[in-house]
C-alpha cells in the first residue's frame, strides 16, 4: 500500500493543469465591437435634390426615393483600448470636407484622421449637394448646406451610436475568390452605354489583359453566444446597374445586398459594404431600361448577399487582436488635363476644384488585414501596385473611394492606352508612383504590431 500512494499522487500531479508562470499576463479579452446605422435619405418633395455620379442627368432634380440610403458604422476596440472606426456611406464618394468635419466632431471619442475610414459605396443615385467644389456644382448640381449637414450629422451619429453599443465580441474574417460577378470596364467587349455587352459579338472579353479584383472580404462580428450581429463586406464593382435614366434616390445593388443580409441576421444586426479597386470594375448587368435595371439591381444584390451568406460559416476567428491606423497627408502636384494634351491646370483654379491640396492616404490594420484607403477610384492594376507595399504576413486590400475624392488613379500603361479612366486621372502618367509613395509611409507605420 505504501508503494501505491506515491503513484496515485504522481498521476494526480500529471493530470492537474499547469500553473501559469509567475508574472504571466492573463489571456486577452475579445474585441469590443459596436455597430449602428443612420438613415441619410433626404425628401425630394421638400426641396430639389440632384443626384451624383452621372453628368448625363444634366442636373435634373430627383423625382422620388427608390430605396433608402444609410450611414453604417463599425467601431472596433482591441484589448489595449485602441480604436478603429469603419464607416460606409451610401454616397457616390466622400469629399475631404466631409471627412475633416466628421473627424473634428468625433475627436472626443478618440477618433482621428488616422483611425477613421470613411468610404462611399459609390452609388450613382445618391444626393450630390453635399459637395461645394466648383466642378461638382457645375456638373452635378448646386451645393446645399442642409444636405451637407445631414450627411455629416448622420455619419457622426452612426459612429457615436456604434461606439456606445460596443460589447465583447469575436471578430472573424474570410477572404475568398468570387468569380463571375464583376468585369472590367476597360475591356472593349464591354461598353458603358445601353445594352453594351453582346454575347454574340466578335469581340470577346479578355480577362487576362483586363483583370478585376475578385476577392470577397468579410468581417463577421459574433457575440459570446455565437450570434452574428455585424458583417462588413468588401468587393470591387461599381454600383451602376441603374443608369442615368433613373431619377430616384437609391443605394443601387449594395443597398439590396445589405438589406437582405440584415434581414437574414435578425433584428438589430448591421451589414455594411465598401468598394475595393473599383475604378475599372463593374457588375455584369449592363444598362437596359429603367424597369429592367431595377430587376437587375435586385437580382445582383441578392446574388451578392447569397455569396456572402455562403462564406459566413468559413470565417475564421481573428487571433491577432490588435488594431492600428495611420494617415499620410500628401500633395500630389499639378492637376494635369489629359484630354487637353496634358495641359497643367492653373494652381488657383485647381484649389477651387479640390479645396485641399494635401490628400489623405490611409493604412488601417485589423489583425492580419490591412485596408489601404485611397481618396479616389483606383483601377485593379493600381490596387495591385499599392498592395505590393505590404509584407507577406498581412492580407492587404485596397478600399476606394475613401476619405476624399480626387478622380481616378491609373497606371502609366493605362494612362498611355487612354480611355475614360485615363482621361479622369488628374495627376498625370505617374499618379500611381505619387500615391504609392504617400501610402508607403502609412503602411510602414501600421506594419509594426503595437
Amino acid at each position: 500500500m505504501k508503494k501505491i500512494v506515491p503513484l496515485v499522487v504522481l498521476l494526480l500531479f500529471l493530470a492537474a493543469p499547469a500553473a501559469p508562470p509567475a508574472g504571466a499576463a492573463p489571456e486577452a479579452p475579445p474585441f469590443k465591437i459596436g455597430l449602428a446605422k443612420v438613415d441619410l435619405t433626404p425628401d425630394p418633395a421638400k426641396s430639389p435634390i440632384t443626384l451624383n455620379g452621372y453628368g448625363a442627368r444634366s442636373r435634373r432634380p430627383a423625382t422620388g426615393v427608390l430605396d433608402p440610403i444609410y450611414a453604417r458604422a463599425m467601431v472596433i476596440e482591441d484589448p489595449a483600448g485602441r480604436l478603429v472606426a469603419l464607416v460606409s456611406l451610401d454616397l457616390c464618394f466622400v469629399n475631404e470636407e466631409v471627412f475633416d468635419t466628421v473627424v473634428e466632431r468625433l475627436r472626443g471619442l478618440g477618433v482621428t484622421e488616422h483611425n477613421l475610414l470613411l468610404a462611399g459605396t459609390h452609388t450613382h443615385d445618391a444626393p450630390s449637394a453635399y459637395d461645394r467644389r466648383w466642378i461638382a456644382t457645375a456638373i452635378m448640381g448646386a451645393y446645399d448646406p442642409q444636405i451637407f449637414a445631414q450627411v455629416v450629422d448622420g455619419t457622426v451619429r452612426a459612429v457615436e451610436q456604434a461606439f456606445a453599443a460596443r460589447r465583447e465580441a469575436v471578430l472573424r474574417y474570410d477572404v475568398s475568390e468570387l468569380p463571375g460577378m464583376n468585369r472590367s470596364r476597360r475591356d472593349p467587349a464591354f461598353d458603358v452605354g445601353v445594352g453594351g455587352f453582346d454575347p454574340a459579338s466578335a469581340i470577346k472579353p479578355n480577362p487576362e489583359k483586363y483583370p478585376t479584383d475578385r476577392r470577397l472580404t468579410i468581417l463577421r462580428a459574433d457575440d459570446p453566444q455565437g450570434n452574428t450581429f455585424g458583417v462588413f463586406v468588401r468587393y470591387s464593382a461599381h454600383p451602376t446597374i441603374l443608369s442615368p435614366e433613373n431619377m430616384k434616390i437609391s443605394a443601387d445593388w449594395p443597398g439590396v445586398m445589405t438589406a437582405r443580409l440584415e434581414a437574414k441576421l435578425g433584428a438589430g444586426a448591421v451589414a455594411m459594404f465598401v468598394n475595393g479597386a473599383e475604378g475599372d470594375a463593374a457588375p455584369l448587368p449592363d444598362w437596359s431600361n429603367p424597369e429592367q435595371e431595377i430587376r437587375d439591381m435586385r437580382e445582383y444584390g441578392d446574388k451578392m448577399a447569397a455569396a456572402v451568406e455562403a462564406r459566413l460559416p468559413a470565417a475564421q476567428p481573428m487571433t491577432a487582436r490588435f488594431v492600428a491606423g495611420h494617415t499620410t497627408r500628401r500633395a500630389l502636384g499639378k492637376v494635369i488635363l489629359r484630354p487637353f494634351g496634358g495641359m497643367p491646370m492653373n494652381p488657383g483654379f485647381a484649389r477651387v476644384l479640390y479645396l485641399r491640396p494635401d490628400q489623405p492616404f490611409q493604412a488601417l490594420r485589423i489583425g492580419p488585414l490591412m485596408l489601404l484607403a485611397v481618396p479616389g477610384e483606383p483601377t485593379t492594376a493600381t490596387g495591385q501596385e499599392l498592395e505590393a507595399l505590404c509584407g507577406g504576413d498581412v492580407q492587404c486590400l485596397t478600399v476606394g473611394p475613401a476619405n476624399g475624392y480626387q478622380g481616378y488613379f491609373v497606371t502609366p500603361a493605362e494612362y498611355d492606352e487612354g480611355g475614360y479612366q485615363a482621361d479622369s486621372c488628374f495627376y498625370g502618367k505617374n499618379a500611381v508612383a505619387k500615391i504609392r509613395d504617400a501610402m508607403k509611409q502609412s503602411v510602414r507605420i501600421v506594419s509594426v504590431r503595437p
